[in-house]
């Protein structure tokens, strides 16, 4: 009994005794967006995947026919880039990241020279969203 008491009396006395915060500190995750990169099914440039890097060249994935990759990433101005084989392989686009929100960049291989080029493309969020929820 007297043990109850003094645990009792201890959590009482650490209840005035601690610092109480007005603000509960911000979860990690509300201060990132959510980019959905994808590339729809094509025979054009099948064979060819996409090299996906972002900020300090942070590799995202490869991008393979019909496939997609979905990423958290920090708030703020963000420069994709995604790679081929080909001589005019690189392709760049800019998303401009908000907290909460999702963006969709769609990503092709057009015909080139030895091999297909990339392009990446930032989508609508309606359209991209539509053609990503295709791929599974």
């Amino acid at each position: 009994m007297n043990v109850k008491r003094s645990l009792l009396s201890l959590l009482i006395c650490t209840a005035f005794i601690l610092p109480v915060s007005a603000e509960e500190p911000a979860k990690e995750s509300s201060k990132k967006g959510t980019v959905i990169f994808y590339r729809s099914r094509s025979a054009k440039g099948g064979a060819v995947r996409l090299n996906i890097t972002g900020a300090n060249n942070e590799t995202i994935g490869l991008l393979t026919n019909g496939s997609k990759i979905v990423k958290e990433q920090p708030v703020g101005e963000i420069t994709y880039v995604a790679t081929s084989p080909s001589i005019a392989g690189r392709n760049s686009v800019t998303v401009k990241v908000e907290a909460g929100k999702t963006y969709y960049v769609k990503g092709e291989a057009l015909l080139g020279f030895p091999a297909a080029r990339s392009k990446i493309t930032l989508m609508d969020e309606a359209k991209g969203k539509a053609e990503s929820d295709k791929i599974k």
